[in-house]
């Protein structure tokens, strides 16, 4: 007799992504801190950029009888590139990049999570965050504090989070499965601005307000080694810009971000942006911001209020030529 019944597929609920290379010095922690969850809707993805499988072997004896989903690269990725392939794999309804140096704060994080995303209709979401130094977890240091004004903004434009990453890392945001958006593998130092620009775009944030996860920092992360590097900042800020166009300076926090960028690596000529960002092509409110710091040396403009206000003079003849 045949049965008019359809097999029903539980949906998962979260999708924990955890991109990994070589280095299980954290990653222990980070997978307790999961499996100590109360909310246990969840599945748990590893893509593996390391050489071998040592790292699956660990996990197994680590941690025996407890479950997850092992995808091993049979080239490596590379970050971000790696994250994008965990994610991939992903079928929860949430999906949750996890880094391997960070950890939930709780044991009640996800439930937390749950319950703040519970019949939202925002598919994107980002929760509050504390860093922690990975040579000493109890040592921290506290994210800066986010003015009501500054979520505004980025709700109002999402470019303002070039100026100042009012979100924070990866790992403390969670996606909605139907945004299909993916990190730009060519980024190191804007990757995630980058990324979370695009996703706004489909999507208002949700803020939850509730500490679920703990960031560790430490000389290791790639942030250490591309921050004030002017090769980097300055050749990814011209790709950010060619991704969300010129007229993204109309807005004031980018503006200023750029006024900064091209003060604190000591650019006074076009050339050194040709250089450094390998383009020929200098953008016009870039070429102008260099010409107009140049008005004055370098050791008025690195006085705060100096600065800013020939910035805001700068900003405003721009736009009332129409640079931008």
């Amino acid at each position: 007799m045949e049965s008019n019944l359809k097999e029903v597929h539980k949906v998962i609920y979260f999708s924990l992504c955890i991109p990994v290379y070589k280095n299980v010095k954290y990653l222990e922690r980070l997978l307790q801190s999961i499996w100590d969850q109360t909310f246990k809707d969840y599945e748990v993805i590893i893509s593996d950029d390391s050489p071998d499988i040592s790292i699956k072997e660990w996990v197994y004896s680590k941690f025996p009888g407890k479950e997850f989903l092992y995808f091993k690269n049979s080239l490596p990725l590379g970050t971000p590139a790696n994250w994008n392939h965990a994610i991939s794999k992903a079928k929860g309804e949430w999906i949750k990049i996890m880094h391997d140096d960070d950890w939930f704060a709780s044991s009640d994080a996800l439930f937390e999570l749950h319950q703040a995303l519970k019949g939202r209709k925002e598919r994107f979401a980002y929760c509050n965050y504390e860093n922690r130094f990975v040579s000493d977890i109890t040592k921290s240091f506290c994210k800066l504090s986010v003015s009501g004004f500054r979520k505004y903004l980025m709700f109002l434009n999402p470019v303002s989070l070039y100026g100042r990453n009012i979100i924070g890392p990866p790992s403390v945001v969670c996606v909605h499965r139907t945004i299909l958006e993916e990190y730009d593998y060519k980024l190191k130092w804007l990757v995630d601005i980058d990324y979370y620009i695009r996703v706004l775009k489909h999507s208002k944030a949700v803020y939850i307000c509730s500490l679920l996860v703990y960031v560790g920092v430490g000389e290791e992360q790639v942030t250490q080694y591309t921050h004030n590097v002017p090769a980097v900042e300055i050749s990814e800020g011209m790709q950010l810009l060619s991704k969300i166009g010129l007229r993204s300076f109309n807005n004031f926090f980018y503006y200023d971000a750029w006024w900064r960028l091209i003060r604190n690596m000591g650019i006074r000529d076009q050339k050194d942006i040709v250089k450094f960002a390998q383009s020929e092509i200098v953008p016009l409110p870039v070429s102008i911001i260099i010409r107009h710091q140049k008005l004055t040396s370098t050791k008025y403009l690195h006085f705060g209020v100096v600065s800013k206000i020939f910035m805001v003079l700068s900003w405003l003849n721009q736009k009332i030529n129409g640079s931008f």
